[in-house]
């Protein structure tokens, strides 16, 4: 009895002494500890950002289109106008002085003559002045060509507001033309009042057969 207890202890012992010394020296497990990583964070972008902009729509514009000018025709030189108003004047006798064109009683504007053709131009004058034409008063030369007349010729007398043919010889260029001769009556002091009494000729040369 005694010699089992015996062996019992040293069994328990012994195997308390094998497990001393089997069991491992524990081992340094290296243990991972994180370390921190950079992490790389994208840059956000800037997204451009879709501006509306107007377009502005075109506008139509018509091209000119060139329109044919007319060349206009060289224009005559205008006639002198016979008319029988005319600026007065005033006499020392205090009435007014004026004449007034009629008629042409011979020879009208834009007669043809021969050159060195002898005429006689005949104008129908009215007095329509407050004054009476007495001795004196005569139809003068003004411009123009003078058709060789006589500078004046004598008018016979003449009561306001009668009319009279006054008539002057001339005679026509010797070149082929137009030409003009303007007249006018005078006071016996020269003094010209009234309207202009003109004549145009026209100068040719006939052919001949």
């Amino acid at each position: 009895m005694r010699l089992c207890v015996i062996v019992l202890f040293l069994i328990l012992v012994i195997g308390c002494g094998v497990e001393g010394i089997i069991q491992p020296e524990p081992t340094d497990t290296p243990t991972y500890t994180p370390t921190d990583t950079p992490t790389h964070t994208p840059t956000p972008t800037s997204m451009p950002t879709a501006t509306s902009t107007s377009t502005p729509t075109p506008t139509y514009t018509p091209t000119p289109t060139s329109v044919p000018t007319r060349t206009p025709r060289p224009t005559r030189a205008p006639k002198l106008t016979k008319t029988p108003r005319f600026p007065v004047t005033s006499s020392p006798a205090g009435c007014t002085l004026n004449a007034a064109y009629v008629a042409d009683v011979t020879i009208p504007d834009g007669t043809r003559l021969e050159p060195g053709e002898g005429f006689v131009k005949t104008w129908r004058i009215l007095n329509a002045g407050t004054c009476d034409w007495g001795e004196g008063y005569r139809l003068a030369f003004e411009s123009g060509n003078r058709l060789g007349a006589s500078a004046s010729v004598p008018i016979p007398p003449t009561a306001s507001g009668a009319s009279l043919d006054v008539s002057v010889e001339m005679v026509a260029p010797g070149l082929p033309g137009t030409y003009k001769s303007s007249w006018r009556i005078q006071t016996p002091e020269s003094i010209p009042f009234g309207a202009n009494m003109t004549v145009e000729i026209v100068v040719y040369i006939a052919k001949t057969p």
